[in-house]
């Protein structure tokens, strides 16, 4: 992950789904694992994703 991407990412209309569609498949086990810590079910995280979407128009 290279820092343009990240930059890029947090300045866009939807930064949540920008950032977590910038993490490897490799590493998606690791980061719910790490999320899981915070309370963040994979239902949650979806949920959240989804609001992000909901909130700003943004149709995929």
């Amino acid at each position: 992950m290279k820092n343009k991407q990240v930059q890029k990412a947090l300045k866009s209309d939807t930064p949540i789904n920008s950032m977590y569609a910038l993490i490897p498949d490799n590493r998606m086990r690791v980061f719910k694992k790490f999320a899981a810590r915070f309370g963040f079910t994979e239902e949650r995280i979806k949920s959240v994703l989804e609001n992000e979407k909901r909130k700003t128009g943004y149709i995929a």
